[in-house]
């Protein structure tokens, strides 16, 4: 198992007792802010959620498994985020193939709309990057979030990343803001 630590959060592997808290988080964006979370088309009954392009299987059991599938086929994945303060599930995050090969790996994660929530996430985003940048041999990461996300435009760079350009999703349909940040730019980050 996984684990990383940061001074309110454990970002963690999956187990199947998170399965109903992950489908709770996932399937309500109005109550989240972040980015879409992809799992296989070939998910037999899968729902798509037009708002945030997330495809969520049939049943959480099948969405842990293909997040653990994940992290065993590449030897990366999506973090459950968990509160050290009550052990609560309040987010996920991690890297996943980019929709464009070309893009490599993004930067995906999405968050409980709390008071706390949006400093979570700078914090989260922030340790995730330092555990890509350290294991991934990559130049770049980037994340894609939804223009009118105002929450995620203020969060994202907050973690050090830059808006690079604004392309229209084809699975939404949505106009979507994309972050980017190179191992030169985090270092410079991480050292400011």
């Amino acid at each position: 198992m996984i684990c990383l630590a940061t001074p309110r959060l454990l970002l963690r592997t999956w187990c199947v007792e998170d399965g109903d808290d992950l489908e709770s988080l996932l399937r309500d964006p109005t109550a989240t802010v972040g980015t879409a979370i992809t799992f296989s088309a070939a998910d037999a009954g899968a729902a798509t959620n037009q708002v945030t392009s997330t495809l969520f299987p049939a049943n959480a059991e099948s969405a842990i498994e293909f997040l653990e599938r994940a992290w065993q086929a590449v030897g990366y994945g999506v973090f459950a985020v968990e509160s050290l303060d009550g052990g609560e599930l309040v987010g996920v995050a991690g890297f996943e193939a980019a929709p464009d090969p070309a893009s490599g790996i993004d930067l995906v994660w999405r968050f409980r709309r709390t008071d706390a929530g949006a400093s979570l996430a700078v914090e989260t985003l922030s340790a995730i990057l330092d555990w890509g940048f350290g294991l991934l041999d990559i130049d770049k990461l980037g994340t894609s979030v939804p223009l009118d996300d105002t929450d995620a435009e203020q969060i994202v760079p907050a973690a050090g990343l830059s808006l690079t350009s604004r392309t229209l999703d084809a699975v939404s349909n949505q106009w979507m803001n994309r972050f980017t940040i190179t191992f030169t730019q985090w270092h410079l980050h991480t050292v400011e």
